[in-house]
């Protein structure tokens, strides 16, 4: 209901009448349906006048909820019941309980933006689609999916969103055992709309065939980015990719998994296997601690750091505001660590911590991805 306190009452009630045998109302605000109000005493509803949608774990035991607007103004899109000591947002995947032994069957996991996605999914038979809950693929994620599947698919509509989602499942595919592909859809629609359409499940099973391994996907739109630029353009291209995939621990895979990375880029680049491994070689990756400067590249000094992408045309001052905003976030964090456990409202995720929804990958500054 839209009423504010519609679940508060209705919970009130429901404990007055049977007692010992429903839980506590301490309970519901633990996880987080329900909260204290800011002024005036007692409590609201979260996900008031919204869709809810019960998230469950493997078991099918309701561990927390998102709610979708019904009301065309209300903000955000989206919204889910925040962390608790049952649900954390990087390890928990929406549909998980009704997809398992598809995924286990099948040998891979279909990894969708959202509940509807997974819900239209499983209505066309692709009954092994979840979701992660507003944010990208984890390395939590990714250790769950493993012990069912060989292989997560992404899939994702053409949107910028979707992009970077995908350049983030990189860093899970460094750390993680398992094979990551990337399925963009045709024509940047969602799956659930793809799928309602007439031939639509005909479409997706075409997309999934036609899926990308993730480190081909990510090195193809990096050559894009620099396409008919020139030759120093290119260069650094093939240096910045190479550098992202040295911070996400390139050198520090065998020789089999090694060649696996850069025969790909090879093929991409135009550039030999044995070149891109003495320039791989040559890098090291970024110190994490609070003094790092960043990653160093071929005849550069300790203190030199790689060249940044620049911004794209018409964008310098955005580029120059993200960059400010970022250096005082991080110059916080540096002095007062502990305000990263700050929990505070963030659109389509609930109330949450900060350290949970910000990553190295969304930041643009080079010298700053080092203090994260």
């Amino acid at each position: 209901p839209a009423r504010s306190d519609a679940l508060a009452e209705g919970i009130e009630k429901a404990i007055r009448s049977a007692g010992a045998d429903y839980p506590p109302f301490a309970a519901v605000v633990l996880a987080g349906v329900i909260r204290p109000a800011r002024t005036g005493g007692g409590h609201i509803d979260l996900l008031r006048e919204r869709l809810v949608f019960p998230i469950c774990d493997e078991l099918g035991r309701p561990i927390a909820f998102g709610g979708r607007k019904l009301d065309p103004e209300q903000e955000p899109k989206y919204l889910n019941s925040p962390a608790s000591p049952v649900f954390h947002k990087s390890r928990a995947l929406y549909g998980i309980h009704r997809a398992k032994r598809s995924i286990v069957e099948r040998k891979q996991a279909l990894v969708t933006e959202g509940y509807t996605d997974v819900i239209a999914c499983h209505r066309g038979g692709l009954t092994n689609a979840v979701a992660t809950l507003g944010t990208a693929l984890t390395r939590e994620h990714a250790r769950a999916l493993r012990r069912m599947a060989d292989t997560v698919v992404l899939l994702f509509d053409g949107d910028e969103a979707g992009q970077k989602a995908a350049d983030r499942a990189l860093e899970v595919f460094f750390s993680e055992q398992i094979a990551i592909k990337i399925c963009v859809l045709p024509d940047n629609p969602d799956p659930d709309d793809l799928l309602r359409s007439e031939g639509g499940a005909a479409r997706v099973d075409e997309a999934l065939r036609r899926s990308t391994d993730a480190l081909p996907f990510m090195a193809s739109r990096v050559r894009r980015q620099f396409e008919g630029r020139g030759l120093s353009a290119r260069q650094q291209a093939i240096e910045q990719t190479t550098a992202k995939f040295v911070d996400l621990g390139l050198n520090a895979m065998n020789g089999l998994r090694r060649q696996l990375v850069l025969q790909p880029m090879s093929e991409l680049f135009g550039v030999s296997p044995s070149d891109l491994d003495r320039l791989a070689k040559s890098l090291r990756a970024r110190p994490t601690g609070p003094t790092g400067e960043g990653a160093v590249g071929p005849m550069q000094s300790d203190k030199a750091s790689i060249v940044e992408i620049p911004p794209a045309p018409g964008t310098a001052a955005r580029h120059r505001a993200r960059l400010g905003a970022e250096r005082r976030l991080l110059g916080l964090l540096c002095v007062e660590p502990a305000a990263a456990s700050v929990a505070g409202d963030v659109a389509g995720a609930g109330t949450q911590p900060l350290k949970d929804d910000i990553a190295p990958e969304e930041v643009v500054g080079h010298r700053h991805t080092a203090k994260i």
